[in-house]
């Protein structure tokens, strides 16, 4: 009689598993595809970013502002700030004791004044034929508050040589610019999208050994209906952060909803005098191309010749030179003017102690010299 074979671990195991699969838990294990992201696109980007900002051709506002110098508070203060293509603008800074800070531009120049700066002066600088400034964008000036505000359009060069890449913050994308030449230096912008939003969420400005020297940083946004245009909106910054890091000048910035204009014409009795520098008594007008001459002199050499001059390096360690040679008096070669050479065997304390040993004759030149020291080895060593 024969009987069954005991069913042992290992093949009940067997089919323990064989009958996993069957039920199909193994592909409920498994892991779904992951779905590719799509591609960014850089071009995609600007043109959004542009949509928005050529549509902006004027704007009117009171907005709040605090103004701070360092870790040092300025106070908050109401404004006036108004704007019109190409490069009309003006900010007009006021608390309750009268006139903060007054930044402003025409066809012809920028301007700038501020109450509490150390030099009482009005500081200015005129543009070129381009619209252009010899300054670097770090100065205080409109241009910089515009672009913050996301309202400088991105030329064709400019797109053609942009970057996009993901963020390390969740939802964020990062445009870099080309590089650019300005005031003198190389200048590159990075600016920070909402990959859910596609708006912009911060500013950078870096000089050319990548050097933070302007920041603005958007909070959030405004949806302002377009004066030429009212079933349309475009999108304005609701409150943000301007940092001049070279000057440690920080501006915070909230527009209202109620106060704030797109694309409405100017009151024409106040239009005349709006972009229009305000002379102040006891103020000096200085020009910023003269106060900055001296301060950037690599700009100025870039003109004319650069005299390039080095220094020999330093011998490298444990290399021994030879050991020192008496010159003559006319030269390096012995003259019949030159003093009789000192014996080399010369005592140590008590010949100082007893005055200097009489000369004698030198050695002739068929006598052998003794390596009197390692100094003489070594270097006789090194060179073979």
């Amino acid at each position: 009689m024969r009987y069954a074979r005991p069913v042992t671990f290992a093949a009940l195991l067997l089919v323990v598993q064989s009958g996993c699969r069957t039920a199909g838990v193994d592909n409920l294990a498994r892991q779904a595809p992951v779905v590719a992201r799509p591609q960014l696109e850089a071009r995609t980007l600007v043109t959004e970013h542009n949509r928005n900002a050529e549509r902006i051709e004027k704007i009117s506002a009171k907005p709040s502002l605090s103004v701070s110098k360092g870790r040092r508070p300025m106070g908050a203060a109401n404004g006036y700030l108004a704007l019109e293509r190409p490069r009309n603008f003006r900010l007009e800074v006021r608390s309750t004791g009268g006139d903060v800070a007054d930044i402003g531009s025409n066809d012809e120049k920028f301007w700038y004044w501020t109450k509490d700066n150390d030099q009482k002066a009005i500081f200015y600088c005129d543009y070129d034929e381009s619209g252009k400034t010899p300054l670097s964008p770090a100065v205080l000036q409109p241009e910089w508050i515009v672009e913050a505000l996301g309202l400088r359009v991105i030329t064709e060069n400019e797109a053609a040589g942009c970057t996009v890449t993901r963020g390390k913050d969740p939802d964020t994308l990062v445009l870099t610019l080309s590089p650019t030449r300005a005031g003198g230096e190389t200048v590159t912008r990075v600016v920070v999208i909402s990959e859910s939003t596609r708006r912009i969420k911060e500013h950078r400005l870096f000089a050319g050994d990548s050097t933070l020297i302007a920041r603005a940083i958007i909070e959030d946004y405004l949806s302002v209906p377009d004066g030429n245009h009212p079933e349309e909106t475009v999108y304005l910054p609701k409150k943000m952060k301007l940092e001049w890091v070279r000057d440690r000048l920080n501006l915070e910035v909230a527009f209202a909803q109620s106060s704030t204009k797109i694309n409405e014409e100017f009151p024409a009795d106040k239009y005349a005098a709006l972009f229009v520098e305000d002379p102040r008594q006891g103020y000096d007008r200085i020009n910023l191309v003269t106060l900055f001459a001296g301060a950037h002199p690599p700009q100025q050499q870039a003109q004319g010749p650069t005299t390039l001059r080095e220094t020999l390096p330093a011998p490298p360690a444990g290399v021994h030179l030879s050991e020192p040679v008496p010159l003559g008096v006319d030269g390096a070669m012995r003259t019949e003017r030159d003093p009789v050479a000192l014996s080399s065997t010369r005592g140590s304390l008590s010949d100082e102690l007893l005055g200097p040993a009489l000369p004698t004759a030198p050695e002739p030149s068929y006598a052998k010299p003794e390596a009197s020291s390692r100094w003489r080895a070594s270097s006789v060593s090194m060179e073979r």
